[in-house]
């Protein structure tokens, strides 16, 4: 049996009597993800936090609880939408039933751009110190990261794509960027 609400209805000698039945499943866990994240200041990331019961499955529909351990450095919406302030390091937290799932924040400083290449649905920008950024389509691998979880609706369908700026992952130093239909180089 599930969890949700049922009635009930015996009938013995033509006589019925009706019960509501409400079953249960505790929350056994809560999975925060992506449980690491670098953002820089002003550019808010969604977190998803997914409550499961001990067999592992999502459980769906109760209050998810978010709280930042320095709102100085970030905040997190009622929705799970964390927004750097200054630079530093936070735990984003997430609670359902007392059951406790977090993520590592790191803000960086804001950045400023050299140079920005525009590519078919994605952008990439260049800093002075040579650290690229990117935003918009990335199901091709053009955002310089494994392709996004998140998604964009477009008129040809959902896309992986992230609205925010992404770091190029790599700790590369890149001196110019070219964006094309579905890469960036």
């Amino acid at each position: 049996v599930g969890p949700g609400a049922a009635t009930i209805t015996a009938t013995s000698e033509g006589k019925s009597g009706n019960a509501a039945l409400t079953v249960f499943v505790p929350v056994a866990a809560v999975v925060v993800s992506p449980d690491a994240l670098t953002l820089v200041v002003g550019a808010p990331r969604p977190l998803k936090a997914t409550a499961q019961d001990a067999g592992g499955p999502a459980l769906i529909g109760g209050p998810i609880d978010w709280i930042t351990s320095n709102p100085l450095v970030a905040t997190v919406s009622t929705a799970g939408v964390v927004l750097g302030l200054a630079p530093g390091t936070v735990t984003i937290t997430a609670t359902a039933e007392g059951k406790v799932g977090s993520a590592a924040i790191t803000v960086g400083p804001p950045v400023t751009f050299a140079s920005v290449a525009a590519g078919g649905a994605h952008t990439c920008a260049l800093t002075t110190g040579g650290a690229a950024y990117c935003w918009g389509r990335g199901e091709s691998g053009q955002l310089g990261i494994p392709s996004p979880t998140s998604s964009c609706v477009t008129d040809a369908g959902p896309f992986p794509c992230s609205m925010v700026l992404v770091p190029v992952g790599g700790a590369h130093a890149f001196t110019q960027l070219a964006g094309g239909g579905a890469h960036t180089c």
